[in-house]
């Protein structure tokens, strides 16, 4: 009998930024053969890359207080957008696999 309680909502979102970003930036941009200069210069501009490229970078990488920035919608559609990707499709791939998990 399995007695797992489903999972509350703010257990599963907890999980879900993160586990999106992992997925854009490592596994689809990977699948399209961009670099992450590629997909920064796209969503951030390619007239500052270095800046462009901090923040991606802040999306993925803890800052010295051990906080990761937030991701936000804008930020979540502007990178699905550069990539090509349906933001609607990869939201549901991705809440669904973390309520799964």
């Amino acid at each position: 009998m399995d007695t797992q309680q489903p999972k509350q909502p703010q257990e599963i979102f907890a999980g879900l930024e993160q586990t999106m970003v992992d997925y854009l930036l490592e596994k689809i941009r990977v699948e399209k053969g961009l670099s992450l200069d590629d997909v920064a210069s796209r969503v951030y501009g390619a007239e500052n890359i270095a800046q462009s490229r901090l923040k991606l970078y802040r999306l993925r990488k803890p800052k010295k207080d051990g906080t990761v920035k937030k991701l936000t919608l804008e930020d979540y559609v502007l990178i699905c957008q550069a990539m090509e990707v349906d933001p609607v499709r990869i939201l549901a791939l991705n809440l669904e696999k973390v309520a799964r998990s």
